[in-house]
């Protein structure tokens, strides 16, 4: 046929930009852009949405799923011991950090350890005693390159805390409801929701002394639709 292409790699590129808008997964986006020189032009050049995100079962197994087709992958050098994950960022616990990793790109940020907590309490006598504890982390986001979330375990209690990447330590908010179940960020505001599913909204101030982040202690309030 009179002026057909010499290859497939020769389509326009606002053609293949049409075929890498209908692949959803980051697993096929990539393999899109391997084949050549102008499909990978192509696929920098398309305003594409979020693909879908990877799917892994709490079996400490490192696999992930790529949706839609349920196709497993493994990272090279990701271990199996991962214990959550925030967007691209997965989430280890070291001995003296939390070590964070994005596969895709190989960045890697590091966090502080949970914290270790002493809180008072009154003993059968009336005295009031310290005891500590160490933090078990449930959940952590991501909130901005300056600013991580993240929500720990105590027992049956659950607490929210911050910090920042290079940060020596986490800043515990301890004026809230101790059954937090979950926490969310959105639109530079911190959410959580309590064991009575009521939302509240935090607000987050800095340190004046070493510019960490906090929970305002006495600033936060029930959230309304």
């Amino acid at each position: 046929m009179k002026g057909a292409l010499s290859s497939w790699s020769g389509i326009p590129v606002e053609l293949a930009g049409l075929v890498v808008h209908h692949l959803h997964a980051h697993v096929d986006r990539v393999r899109f852009a391997a084949v050549c020189k102008q499909w990978r032009s192509a696929a920098q050049q398309v305003a594409l949405p979020p693909p879908l995100p990877l799917q892994a079962l709490k079996d400490g197994s490192g696999t992930f799923y790529s949706m839609p087709r349920g196709e497993p992958l493994r990272f090279p050098g990701c271990d199996d011991d991962i214990v959550t994950a925030s967007g691209n960022w997965l989430v280890y616990n070291r001995l003296h950090c939390l070590l964070l990793v994005d596969p895709f790109c190989g960045a890697t940020m590091t966090l502080p350890s949970p914290p270790i907590i002493y809180c008072p309490y009154n003993s059968d006598d009336g005295d009031e005693v310290d005891y500590s504890t160490i933090f078990v982390l449930v959940k952590l986001i991501v909130c901005s390159p300056h600013l991580i979330a993240a929500l720990f375990q105590d027992g049956s209690a659950f607490w929210v805390a911050l910090s920042r990447p290079g940060a020596s330590s986490w800043s515990v908010a301890r004026k809230l409801p101790m059954w937090i179940f979950d926490i969310a960020f959105y639109k530079e505001k911190l959410y959580a929701v309590s064991g009575w599913q009521d939302l509240l909204a935090l607000d987050i101030s800095v340190d004046d002394n070493n510019g960490d982040p906090q929970v305002a202690q006495k600033n936060f309030r029930w959230a309304h639709p």
